[in-house]
């Protein structure tokens, strides 16, 4: 019989914690890529990253069917599916931005005016959504191709929530989305060749306080060229 001993394994989780690091939910950034449609909108891509109180990564599975010649049932894949969906939330501005955008971009979807359906390629962007370690550099980023809104949520309102920041849930469509993992030196401070680290290393560090987008999103911005550049999507967007 194996025998475990529990001062031996608590060190060996403390080692593997000191070593790996780990990472938390509210270091995030969701940026995207506009469609042709918006392609006038690019100013408000800042806004939106830090206004972004939530998001979801999405995920994807394998679809099987039961094949059998004797004996038990096995599964065998033949499809792969993603979810479908990204959900955001927003902060509201006082100008109700956020909104607006969405609003805007689900009018080149689908004109609430004339009811006229718009080409795909205009109305379809892309969304990366990086996941950063507790220094705010890059550990994966999500690249979700064929991105438009689906759903923009109605607004809660109620007179005994004064002090309650008004918020905007989005639900966005998607075809598909690729993985990129970043591996690199712990402990959190990367040595070496800034140029062999993520986004060539010009993703600063800020103080640890809220968020921190704002001290990295000229960082973000010049990494997304090379990201996005690989995608392979339907259109050919321009960051500035």
């Amino acid at each position: 019989m194996t025998q475990f001993q529990g001062s031996s394994k608590v060190e060996n989780m403390i080692s593997n914690i000191l070593d790996n690091g780990f990472l938390t939910t509210n270091r995030y950034v969701a940026e995207f890529l506009l469609p042709k449609a918006l392609a006038g909108d690019s100013a408000s891509v800042p806004n939106l990253m830090i206004r972004c109180s939530n998001v979801t990564v999405p995920g994807r599975n394998i679809s099987t069917i039961g094949y059998r010649i004797y004996g038990p049932t096995r599964q065998m894949p033949y499809e792969i599916l993603y979810n479908g969906e990204i959900n955001l939330t927003y902060i509201l501005s006082r100008d109700m931005s956020e909104r607006g955008f969405f609003e805007k971009w689900m009018n080149a979807v689908l004109n609430n005016r004339d009811y006229k359906v718009g080409f795909y390629d205009n109305y379809v962007g892309a969304l990366a959504i990086h996941v950063l370690d507790r220094s705010d550099q890059l550990a994966y980023t999500s690249l979700v191709e064929e991105v438009y809104p689906k759903t923009v949520g109605e607004l809660s309102l109620a007179n005994d929530r004064e002090n309650e920041y008004l918020t905007q849930e989005v639900t966005l469509c998607f075809r598909k989305y690729t993985s990129q993992f970043f591996v690199r030196q712990f402990p959190e401070n990367p040595g070496g060749d800034p140029s062999q680290q993520p986004f060539g290393g010009k993703i600063s560090k800020n103080n640890g306080d809220g968020l921190g987008i704002a001290s990295f999103f000229s960082g973000i911005r010049e990494g997304a060229k090379g990201i996005f550049s690989g995608i392979g999507n339907v259109f050919s967007p321009k960051i500035s």
